[in-house]
């Protein structure tokens, strides 16, 4: 599947170089899936060929914001969703295999709208988030970081 060439808009928001010396890309198209906007991942070789793609998202936008290769040669991308959740848009964290399959999906937010800026994973194998909120802090936005474990499953969130 190579998505980057869709007939109507796609974007790219984030790259990290794979440990086979490929590289793998998260964004958003508007050609591919479900919505007006749905996340997408790109696996390319050494060469820049694409391996696969996935598109994942709902009826509603989805973006995917940031990508990281994980210790288990999957990926972890966060992003936001419009489509799940309880929210206007809630940040969406999502589990990749080494060949793009769904290991897990997670939403996290509130009423308003939460969006990450940026993942890394934690010695202990889970996952730090950074981004920002209007649903908790004490301002319209908030930066917000939050602590999830290897499952995906909310440890802490603190908003300054």
């Amino acid at each position: 599947m190579r998505i980057v060439s869709g007939v109507n808009d796609e974007c790219c928001y984030s790259v990290t170089k794979t440990m086979d010396g490929g590289f793998a890309i998260v964004g958003q198209t508007t050609s591919f899936g479900a919505g007006y906007n749905d996340i997408f991942i790109e696996k390319f070789d050494s060469s820049g060929y694409v391996e696969w793609g996935k598109v994942v998202g709902g009826t509603s936008g989805d973006a995917g914001f940031s990508i990281i290769q994980t210790s288990d040669n999957g990926y972890a991308v966060a992003g936001y969703t419009g489509s799940y959740g309880v929210g206007l848009s809630d940040i969406a964290l999502i589990k990749f295999d080494s060949l793009g399959n769904i290991e897990w999906a997670k939403t996290i937010g509130g009423p308003d709208r939460e969006e990450p800026v940026s993942i890394i994973q934690t010695s202990d194998g889970g996952y730090a988030v950074i981004g920002w909120t209007e649903s908790f802090g004490a301002g319209w936005m908030d930066f917000l970081i939050l602590k999830v474990d290897s499952t995906g499953s909310l440890q802490w969130a603190r908003t300054i």
